[in-house]
């Protein structure tokens, strides 16, 4: 490039390339500013030297004030902040996913859909199971009410859940209401020692 120098002098007019690589900026950056107006031009490709330096400066000081450059201008130092901390995040990701502390989305929704199966059809079989166990404890008539409860309030659980709404009647999950204050489940033999007493 030394050999370069004198020639740029003489002739006061440079191409593209070499304008670029005084600037540090591409070829294509160098035609772009030129587009623009910022850079002048003498001839096809080529560039009048101390005029494009000068418009070039000029159009680095405009673009890095505030409220200065044109709309259009890329803020290099917001765009490669933007882009380190992309890097930063993605970096992490494949970290954690080496790890194992990620997992796959689709990984996730195929264990939350085997779940989801699993506890309806655990809330379908739950009035037979109950009825199996309670049944000699429940008087004829009333089987028939005990048994449409409990299908009914799975029903209304499993379309509370399809629904993605609260289950009424059951605690909020978030509030401090740990169910202490519902009365303690009695059986048939601690209901006749109540009557007894």
């Amino acid at each position: 490039m030394a050999n370069d120098a004198p020639a740029m002098q003489a002739a006061g007019e440079v191409g593209a390339p070499e304008l670029a690589r005084l600037l540090m900026i591409s070829d294509r950056r160098v035609q772009q500013l030129a587009g623009d107006g910022h850079i002048p031009r003498s001839g096809h490709g080529k560039y009048p030297l101390i005029p494009a330096i000068q418009g070039y400066i000029r159009w680095l000081k405009s673009s890095n004030s505030p409220g200065g450059g044109n709309a259009g201008n890329v803020d290099y130092n917001a765009t490669r902040a933007r882009l380190v901390a992309a890097q930063a995040e993605q970096a992490e990701m494949e970290l954690q996913a080496k790890k194992g502390a990620l997992v796959p989305a689709d990984e996730v929704e195929q264990l939350l859909r085997a779940q989801e199966l699993a506890v309806r059809a655990s809330l379908l079989g739950l009035e037979p199971r109950v009825m199996l166990r309670i049944g000699e404890f429940v008087a004829e008539q009333h089987k028939a009410v005990v048994s449409g409860a409990l299908t009914d309030a799975a029903d209304e659980v499993l379309h509370a859940l399809a629904d993605n709404r609260p289950i009424e009647g059951l605690p909020d999950a978030a509030s401090d209401d740990d169910g202490d204050d519902a009365p303690p489940l009695q059986t048939n033999g601690s209901a006749q020692a109540e009557a007894q007493a």
